[in-house]
């Protein structure tokens, strides 16, 4: 068993469980509470990847939790060997899969106006996502580590660097707009 090729997915799947035994439901809520912020899945991918890890050795029941009769999942010694090897290895390198950032590369075809309605759009969904990345490193800050690797504050960092970065951007792209906008007028 467990010589299957695991996704990232997968592995982040696994990962969870290194903290102890969690159901399927309870992994997706923690994905979404999250990496959800810079690695999503479907509800019902979750759940796929809980029978296929399982069928393939790599987790095993350790009972239900209390809630709603829930069956728990841990890791076994194959999983966690896997997670291991996965920490280890060099991740793939990042890619964006952004659709407004792809409308604006087709801009031309859609105009000032829309282009500066999606612009301010995206101003907003950024902002919104700035100051709940920003709620979630004051708690995370006043955690005391010792000396666990604070890791999720690192990413948490990285992804306000992003937003802000996104914020600027925009904020330039817009006035570009506009300056394109008065030049013709």
């Amino acid at each position: 068993m467990g010589k299957v090729r695991l996704t990232t997915g997968d592995y982040l799947f696994l990962a969870f469980l290194k903290t102890g035994p969690h159901s399927a439901y309870e992994i997706k809520k923690e994905m979404t509470s999250s990496v959800n912020f810079f690695w999503s899945a479907q509800h019902s991918q979750v759940y796929q990847q809980a029978k296929r890890l399982r069928r393939d050795g790599y987790i095993e029941p350790r009972g239900s939790a209390s809630t709603r009769n829930r069956q728990l999942l841990g890791l076994t010694e194959e999983g966690a060997r896997a997670v291991g090897l996965w920490l280890e290895e060099p991740a793939a390198p990042y890619r964006v899969y952004d659709e407004s950032l792809a409308k604006v590369f087709f801009a031309s075809f859609a105009g000032e106006a829309a282009t500066a309605q999606l612009l301010s759009d995206q101003q907003r969904h950024h902002s919104e996502l700035l100051g709940e990345f920003e709620r979630l490193r004051g708690a995370l800050e006043a955690v005391e580590s010792g000396d666990v690797v604070p890791g999720q504050l690192y990413a948490l960092r990285l992804g306000i660097e992003v937003e802000r970065a996104y914020l600027r951007w925009i904020r330039h792209t817009l006035d570009e707009l506009a300056n394109l906008r008065s030049r013709r007028e």
